[in-house]
């Protein structure tokens, strides 16, 4: 392995994206109509195709936050301990060695913060999500990577109920700094990466949680700039001597993560730093203004990169295969650790994207399961992870 971390390669040896060649819907999640089968990759069941050493390859599922839905909104405290307590034994049972349980998804927590308004599925204020599922997750030998999304927060009915305690509302209220801090794009405010005040906010979210938690990672995904609209950030552009608005943005991006990974090691040297990107170059460049190939080829941004890589074998533009190895290619930092993001969530469906693989995921039901086994046997690729959690057990 690449880094001897706190992290289970070592101990035990994560939304989709908007591209030509992916689709990324909440909704799709709840239309699955057969469950994905991980059971033959657990410690009894694992099946004789995947080498020997890839039982100790990092097998990770991410929790999203359509979860609460089921296991929080409107439970008491006991309710909501019980349903935790099914999703980990869950998780466990499926051979997972690791989760990312989305703590921060619209600038709001599901842990205890002085810096963040509570979560909209916390319905009573003595659960500690990130704290209980933690505790109980370690027990079972899985590791917790909280997962936060930077910049996203609410719509305007949401900023609107926010308490005035919180920095984010400040900057909303404020005449001057709303349109600039925090940016309206299509009914959704998002913080601007291209402000160190900004920045040096989610830095401070990232070292709460990090202080406070015993956790194993702290995860961002692919939620980066939100549009490629001018507009979005056009003072901070003319300020700032760049000719090139796309440079000037991968430039802003790239300064947000390693805010957040120096403050992730400020707290904890040992808690790992991971970012789930899309699998898309150009969409990582030409939407997301995500510098990818810095990340993966420098120290000191990320410890781990995880490509959300949501594509069959036969998907015209992007094949699976393909994609695989052009991100083994791509990572060659020897502090970067690669895992691939895998979708359970279009077992069934068509793949609108895919051109003349729009078929393929109805009529191979077992991709998902066929992708996982690929991965376990390439060299230099440390696991994977799957999304989602919700998508397998909430059809």
């Amino acid at each position: 392995m690449k880094k001897n971390k706190k992290i289970l390669f070592a101990a035990l040896f994560c939304m989709g994206a908007f591209t030509s060649c992916d689709v990324n819907n909440e909704n799709i999640l709840f239309q699955q109509t057969k469950k994905q089968l991980h059971l033959e990759y657990n410690q009894e069941t694992e099946s004789e195709n995947i080498s020997e050493n890839s039982r100790e390859k990092f097998k990770a599922v991410w929790v999203p936050v359509m979860e609460y839905k089921y296991i929080l909104q409107d439970k008491s405290k006991e309710e909501f301990e019980n349903e935790a307590d099914k999703m980990i034994e869950n998780i466990s049972n499926d051979g997972y060695n690791a989760l990312f349980l989305h703590v921060r998804a619209y600038g709001d927590a599901y842990y205890k913060t002085d810096l963040c308004t509570k979560g909209s599925y916390l319905t009573d204020d003595s659960i500690d999500v990130l704290g209980y599922i933690t505790e109980k997750a370690h027990k079972k030998n899985i590791e917790v990577h909280a997962w936060i999304n930077p910049l996203r927060c609410q719509s305007e009915s949401g900023m609107e109920k926010m308490s005035g305690d919180y920095i984010i509302k400040k900057w909303y209220e404020d005449l001057d700094i709303n349109g600039k801090y925090i940016v309206d794009v299509n009914g959704t405010y998002w913080l601007n990466p291209a402000y160190e005040e900004v920045r040096r906010y989610i830095a401070d979210v990232s070292d709460e949680i990090c202080r406070n938690y015993s956790i194993d990672g702290l995860h961002i995904d692919d939620f980066f700039y939100p549009t490629t609209d001018e507009n979005f950030d056009r003072q901070a552009f003319s300020e700032s001597g760049y000719s090139s608005l796309s440079e000037f943005r991968l430039q802003q991006t790239s300064l947000l993560v390693k805010s957040v990974y120096d403050a992730v090691k400020n707290a904890d040297n040992n808690i790992v730093f991971s970012i789930s990107p899309q699998g898309n170059m150009k969409g990582n460049y030409n939407s997301q203004y995500s510098d990818v190939k810095k990340w993966c080829n420098e120290s000191g941004y990320c410890d781990m990169i995880i490509p959300q890589l949501y594509y069959g074998f036969k998907n015209e533009t992007c094949p699976f295969t393909d994609m695989v190895q052009l991100w083994r290619d791509l990572t060659t930092c020897k502090d970067v650790s690669l895992c691939i993001g895998i979708c359970n969530y279009k077992d069934g469906l068509k793949d609108k994207f895919a051109g003349t693989g729009i078929n393929e995921w109805i009529e191979n039901r077992n991709i998902t399961s066929q992708e996982i086994e690929y991965v376990l046997n390439q060299e230099n690729i440390d696991g994977y992870s799957i999304y989602s959690y919700t998508a397998e057990y909430h059809k």
